[in-house]
């Protein structure tokens, strides 16, 4: 964990962004909006042969919290990791991509060159030709800015343009669910490129060093605040702390403080992505408006009451935990409604995907074993994939009919990073020299993550307000 982690490239030579390409017949629909960006990859790549530019489907070694790289989001956005989705994509198109396995972990790290990438490409350009029928003029004006922006931005506008074009958002439902998602995006992404040009000019011109992480965490400041559900003290802490640490003069306790604004900008971007989408899941799926109100969002919940627990002795769940005891809630409601009575967690458990051996059968009965790895999960000796998650979720809900459980699914794999990030930081802070005590500056940790439902209402407020016409 970086505790000093500001965009580093603001000062670096940009390089053109590799973009995609297709037959002409296949991009005419961009064309008539007055941009083909289906031509630009094709150009790129010829660019590319004979040097030592390198083709990559990641922002490799772009550091910047207040607009993480799509690479670094995917396991929360979609679910899986980028490598995980080329697998699935194959899988669905019925094509393998003819390149070795080393060669597909460059191309999500340092690249790979002209023969590779050219593989790649011819294997993307048929799904391509028939996304890009469908393409409207808003999704091409995103796409036309994503592709020509190097920063992190670029990827993200990019699958922006790409989502709201493709068929799956024709359906109203679709599209609404992610309407506070893109808003909250599309708004970030263009701070970030006028908060990029800003500060790289101010250091080409020599108004602030790009060595100082303090000269230029104040350049950022002002973008943030347009931004953010940060409270104000927290930045005021965080600039002061980088001033006293390049001074040398970091005591202990600005040392802490420094750690508990970090988190606070750490988790910013996500808190903001993860509640957006849930609000549009809310807003979308629940009939009762005055509702939206009074009662949060399931994940708003779970991570709440996760916090607020996080201090009891021999408590043991995760966000994740939290969050399935959130949904056997919901449907023990259910049930009572309906004259059922309320599900238990061994019930629930046995809509856990187990494997079986019939080799070496265990000596737990099923429900035992169900129950078990019921438990695994919310505690977080085990995290799910999304395929267990789904797979679970249509057991647990067949005999109720139409569910969201693609919607959910998506909620559990945010819960399931914001436990996995709450590990990795804990293990960092075990490991470094530079604290004594992890256990108060885990609290300045939990009290940011605490902050979801700020976020919450502030993007649940604001577009309720849109849909009143305010």
């Amino acid at each position: 964990m970086e505790v000093i982690d500001h965009d580093k490239n603001t000062n670096d030579t940009v390089q053109p962004t590799s973009t995609l390409s297709v037959s002409n017949d296949s991009a005419s629909e961009c064309d008539a909006f007055g941009f083909d960006f289906l031509s630009l990859l094709d150009g790129e790549l010829e660019a590319m042969r004979g040097t030592n530019q390198k083709f990559s489907l990641s922002k490799h070694g772009m550091k910047n919290f207040f607009l993480p790289s799509l690479n670094e989001c995917s396991e929360c956005v979609i679910g899986m990791s980028f490598n995980k989705l080329i697998e699935f994509l194959e899988v669905q198109q019925g094509r393998q991509i003819r390149i070795s396995r080393n060669s597909r972990s460059a191309m999500f790290n340092k690249g790979v060159g002209n023969p590779t990438a050219k593989k790649f490409v011819e294997w993307l350009k048929p799904a391509l030709g028939k996304w890009a029928e469908s393409i409207d003029k808003s999704s091409a004006e995103i796409l036309n800015k994503g592709a020509s922006d190097t920063t992190t931005a670029g990827d993200w506008l990019c699958l922006i343009a790409g989502m709201s074009a493709s068929k799956a958002f024709k359906d109203p439902y679709v599209a609404s669910e992610h309407q506070p998602l893109f808003a909250f995006l599309e708004e970030r992404c263009d701070i970030n490129i006028e908060m990029i040009k800003v500060i790289k000019n101010r250091i080409d011109s020599g108004a602030i060093c790009s060595k100082s992480s303090a000269e230029v965490f104040y350049a950022m400041r002002p973008f943030w605040q347009r931004s953010t559900e940060i409270p104000d003290s927290e930045f005021e802490n965080y600039q002061r702390s980088l001033v006293l640490y390049e001074d040398g003069t970091l005591d202990d306790e600005w040392k802490l403080s420094l750690f508990k604004s970090y988190f606070h900008l750490h988790f910013d971007f996500f808190l903001n992505l993860f509640s957006s989408y849930e609000v549009g899941c809310v807003i979308t799926y629940t009939p009762n408006r005055d509702e939206l109100k009074t009662k949060s969002g399931i994940l708003c919940r779970a991570i709440t009451r996760f916090v607020k627990n996080s201090k009891m002795e021999k408590y043991n769940l995760t966000c994740f935990g939290e969050l399935l005891e959130e949904i056997r809630d919901v449907m023990s409601k259910f049930n009572k409604e309906n004259n059922c009575k309320e599900l238990s967690k061994r019930e629930m458990s046995m809509s856990v995907p187990m494997v079986l051996d019939p080799i070496n059968p265990s000596e737990e009965s099923d429900a035992d074993r169900h129950y078990k790895k019921f438990k695994s999960w919310q505690s977080g000796k085990e995290f799910p994939t999304i395929q267990s998650v789904e797979t679970f979720l249509d057991n647990l809900t067949k005999d109720l009919g139409q569910a969201n459980n693609t919607q959910i699914t998506l909620l559990c794999m945010m819960a399931i990073w914001l436990d996995k990030e709450i590990m990795k930081c804990h293990e960092t802070l075990l490991k470094s020299k530079e604290i004594d005590t992890v256990e108060p500056v885990m609290d300045g940790l939990f009290a940011a993550i605490g902050r979801y439902e700020v976020y919450y209402r502030h993007h649940l407020q604001k577009h309720m307000n849109r849909i009143a016409g305010v």
